[in-house]
């Protein structure tokens, strides 16, 4: 879900690239590999750009506030 500057996990697949990872629900999306959503445009559309922009498989990592607390989540391309 996105909202502005937000984007939110509210629903998971299972064994999809997003549960693999290791987000979980309710993370907020803050960062992939350190560039800030807000930065520009909504948050979801930055996060598409980013996402889409990235060579295929390669891997990287997610900044996420879960529970108040930044967590990072390194991603590995498959």
């Amino acid at each position: 879900m996105a909202s502005g500057t937000e984007v939110i996990v509210v629903q998971l697949f299972d064994d999809s690239a997003a549960e693999r990872a290791g987000l979980e629900l309710g993370d907020q999306v803050l960062a992939i590999d350190d560039r800030e959503l807000s930065a520009g445009g909504t948050a979801c559309e930055t996060m598409r750009w980013l996402i889409e922009s990235r060579p295929e498989r390669s891997a990287g990592e997610l900044t996420v506030l879960r529970q108040g607390q930044r967590v990072t989540i390194d991603v590995t391309g498959r």
